[in-house]
């Protein structure tokens, strides 16, 4: 079948506080086609667990504008962790957008390392023809992740693009300022 990876590239932002709830900001590059690792990763991966070698057909690559906001409300939960209410909203025109509402929490098991969960309502638009059939208008969505010394992470979610499918994903960020706190920590 036909197939496309997505690579995101974006820089955000600690925006501040809205009484209460912390605003974050993100502005970048999604870029739809051919991935960083494609075919050749999926193929090691097949190899790995035994099945048969796949040919993909790619389409076309191309790059969408992206925006991003979150806002949170974090309530402690002894010393170690937190949670609250969250809202999210994504825009990549000509490719998707979407709102989350739900709920996130955070344990922190050392000062490096955090684990992180949310949870929600997905309100998805697809305005790329091949994502159309895929995606639906309201999904559940979830997410559990490791984040390690402010900068690794690692996560397992589900409908995370508006489908109701299963992700593995990693990345890692890069620090432009002073970083304070431990991982996960709250600015």
């Amino acid at each position: 079948g036909i197939r496309f990876d997505e690579t995101y590239l974006s820089l955000g932002l600690e925006l501040g506080a809205l009484g209460p709830w912390s605003l974050s900001g993100e502005a970048g590059l999604v870029r739809t086609g051919r991935g960083l690792f494609g075919e050749r990763l999926q193929n090691a991966v097949h190899r790995a667990v035994g099945s048969d070698r796949v040919a993909l057909d790619y389409l076309p690559s191309e790059l969408h504008p992206r925006l991003a906001a979150v806002t949170e409300r974090r309530f402690a939960a002894g010393d170690r962790a937190d949670w609250g209410p969250r809202a999210e909203v994504d825009l990549a025109p000509g490719l998707r957008s979407w709102l989350l509402l739900g709920a996130t929490g955070t344990w922190r098991p050392s000062p490096r390392l955090a684990v992180a969960a949310k949870a929600g309502v997905r309100f998805t638009r697809a305005d790329y023809d091949p994502l159309e059939p895929h995606l639906e208008e309201i999904t559940p969505a979830a997410e559990v992740g490791v984040l390690v010394g402010e900068r690794f992470f690692v996560s397992w979610s589900y409908g995370d693009y508006g489908e109701r499918r299963e992700h593995l994903s990693a990345g890692y960020r890069f620090a432009l300022g002073g970083a304070e706190g431990g991982a996960g920590a709250r600015r």
